[in-house]
């Protein structure tokens, strides 16, 4: 019998399959393991980049209050350093609070450590529903993967200078976005 309903829900979700694209951040479906399952029977897409509004925030030794960085020439005026390594802090579903604590573990870390530590802020799209935030995860693992593609390139650094940190959906970004970074250091 749960077969039977685990077919149901897969052609369900088949039939209203829907796609949304992202320029550089890539196509994401609805398609199962998002939606149309027996434990994500609801199907959602993610929300636009500029509606999740993440945020790259980073914290030095130098600097310990944070400097936001974009993937642009805004990253020439900040203190981020070739030379060290680079920590990405994801934090997970909230429902209010205790959006704060990447950028004080950011702070924790740079007495003991000297190293980019950059805190993703994807607070907008984490308050919403379960289902709907998980899909949002989707893109703010590819824009990690975009920022760290684009420091790769610009400060010709190895996969290996990167480590990604994250806690509950965050978590779940980090091992997407490691998945698709070759030679990453290390995902927590």
């Amino acid at each position: 019998m749960s077969h039977m309903w685990s077919l149901l829900f897969f052609l369900i979700g088949t039939a209203y399959a829907a796609e949304v694209c992202f320029d550089e951040l890539g196509c994401f479906d609805d398609l199962p393991p998002w939606g149309g399952t027996a434990q994500r029977p609801s199907s959602a897409l993610p929300w636009h980049p500029e509606e999740i509004g993440t945020r790259f925030l980073l914290f030095t030794q130098k600097n310990r209050c944070y400097q936001e960085i974009k993937a642009d020439k805004s990253i020439q005026a900040s203190d981020y350093s070739r030379t060290r390594k680079t920590r990405f802090i994801i934090p997970g579903y909230l429902k209010e609070g205790d959006e704060d604590w990447p950028q004080e573990m950011c702070k924790a870390m740079l007495t003991w450590e000297n190293v980019n530590c950059i805190a993703v802020e994807w607070k907008k799209a984490v308050r919403t529903q379960y289902v709907q935030a998980a899909n949002n995860a989707r893109v703010v693992s590819a824009q990690v993967v975009s920022m760290i593609t684009f420091l790769k390139s610009k400060y010709r650094q190895q996969a290996d200078k990167f480590h990604i940190i994250g806690h509950s959906l965050g978590a779940h970004a980090a091992g997407a976005a490691g998945s698709r970074i070759p030679g990453l250091a290390r995902i927590t």
